[in-house]
């Protein structure tokens, strides 16, 4: 629901602008859809111009990746290679990777 706030809108405009019932939307941001579809997460997603993840994120986590990005960038071009490289190594370290 933050999010439709913060982009001036409300979950039934939502709904029309997505195409989806107004029920299905209210479900889905109440938690009351169990699984919804990827491609529906997707689309309510895409109508409000955020990445798809930043929907499941909370407002502090979405500060803190930002505040980590801020950071990132006042690196010196070196430092963000190497950095990269080592998220790069952890990510292939991961189950299923």
């Amino acid at each position: 629901m933050r999010l439709i706030k913060e982009h001036g809108t409300s979950a039934s405009a939502l709904a029309v602008k997505c195409g989806f019932s107004q029920s299905a939307i209210h479900d889905i941001i109440n938690g009351r859809s169990a699984n919804p579809k990827v491609s529906t997460v997707g689309k309510i997603a895409e109508t409000l111009g955020v990445p798809f993840a930043e929907l499941f994120l909370s407002q502090e986590q979405i500060q803190a990746e930002g505040e980590l990005l801020r950071a990132y960038h006042l690196l010196p071009p070196d430092e963000q290679r190497k950095l990269a490289l080592v998220a790069r190594a952890w990510q292939l370290d991961k189950p299923g990777s």
